[in-house]
């Protein structure tokens, strides 16, 4: 009888050597070949490797200075699971498969809804964030769930050409946007001012002198390199379902908000933007110096929390902040908001703002209780405009 000749002839530890050279999908279809073969390749070290010689020829492109801190996050995730290298190797295959295939997806009904893996590789910053394909995606997509609005988000501030994406902002300042109360709608808002001041602050125009004794600089905005995301909480797992996705999200705020330090570790800043002025193209001077202190109140619940921050400034002088968190309820996931008064020193000016714990700051709405100056009374004031504050230290060194 003649010789047998062929892979599974050969020492398990060459096996799995030559399964390492693949990529994720032939790796898993060797699996299915035999037991010996399985036994060999299906191994986390194989899968390890799959996805670092992913990142040397698939990723290296220049975009991301911190092309690596996916990998540690996946490192730390996976542990010696092989099934979750396996998971997170498939899904960097599939990424750099539709990267490479632009019509694709352009044309892919995946602007309605997202691929089973892909916000998961964003929720890690993986690179394929980067890909201009996904922003148009996402900009142009008809998804309002939590998950997808934070996908867009990211896209927006991953996005290398923020001029290209205005006409969302022309799209979607609606009264749908006017009028959000849920969790993606205010989401949808962090892309509508991220957009808005990438372009503006960009151009550097010129602020409405306020006050030139206030002497504020521009901040730039922070970009996703800048934002760090996935500090403390398990991410979800590719080819999960959304559940365990609105799940990775609230509990991530919910860390945040638990934080001994998060808010008082630091100064923050941000900007505000008139409801039916951002298409102008002009931008105020941002609200810097903000240092909040815990307030204590009486009889308070453990899960509240009131901030107070004085001798703030932005263009029009100096200002204070007062306000607390509470809990509300979501249709997909439980959210954090925080409501306070901002009152200027030098004229008394008092405005509400209406805002939400994301993983990118506080995001959502300033207005007045007054009904002089119309809107949506419903909401506890009339809403002009919209803020974004984050941490100063993000956006500290650019």
């Amino acid at each position: 009888m003649a010789a047998t000749t062929g892979i599974h002839t050969l020492p398990s530890e060459l096996i799995a050597h030559i399964a390492s050279y693949t990529d994720a999908r032939t790796a898993l279809c060797l699996t299915t070949t035999s037991r010996k073969i399985r036994e060999a390749s299906y191994d986390v070290l194989v899968f390890q490797a799959i996805i670092e010689t992913s990142k040397r020829t698939s990723w290296e492109c220049g975009l991301w200075y911190r092309k690596s801190r996916y990998l540690q996050i996946i490192s730390k995730v996976a542990g010696k699971d092989v099934r979750i290298w396996a998971r997170y190797a498939l899904a960097d295959h599939k990424a750099h498969e539709q990267g490479m295939t632009t019509t694709e997806i352009d044309s892919s009904p995946m602007g309605k809804r997202n691929p089973t893996w892909l916000p998961e590789l964003f929720v890690i910053t993986h690179p394929t964030i980067f890909n201009p394909s996904w922003v148009r995606i996402h900009l142009s997509s008809e998804d309002r769930s939590v998950m997808n609005e934070f996908c867009r988000a990211l896209a927006v501030l991953a996005s290398p050409d923020p001029a290209s994406d205005e006409a969302f902002i022309c799209r979607f300042l609606s009264p749908e946007v006017e009028g959000g109360t849920t969790t993606s709608a205010f989401l949808m808002i962090l892309s509508i001012i991220a957009i808005y001041l990438r372009t503006s602050v960009g151009r550097r125009l010129a602020a409405w002198p306020y006050n030139g004794a206030a002497n504020v600089p521009y901040i730039l905005p922070p970009r996703i390199q800048q934002i760090p995301i996935v500090t403390g909480v398990r991410p979800p797992l590719p080819f999960g379902d959304s559940r365990a996705w609105n799940s990775w999200y609230e509990r991530y705020n919910e860390g945040l908000y638990t934080s001994s330090n998060y808010f008082t570790d630091g100064a923050w800043c941000g900007y505000y933007t008139g409801m039916s002025n951002t298409l102008r193209g002009s931008v105020d001077p941002p609200m810097v110096g903000i240092k909040f202190q815990v307030v204590p109140t009486p009889d308070s619940r453990p899960d509240e929390l009131s901030l107070r921050a004085t001798d703030c400034r932005d263009g029009l002088g100096l200002f204070d902040v007062t306000g607390g968190f509470t809990h509300s309820g979501d249709d997909e996931t439980g959210d954090i908001e925080f409501t306070a008064l901002k009152q200027y020193h030098n004229n008394g000016q008092a405005w509400l703002w209406d805002l939400k714990l994301t993983p990118f700051g506080l995001v959502g709405y300033w207005g007045s209780d007054e009904q002089q100056y119309g809107g949506h009374g419903a909401f506890g004031m009339a809403r002009l405009g919209l803020v974004w504050l984050w941490k100063e230290s993000w956006t500290k060194e650019q």
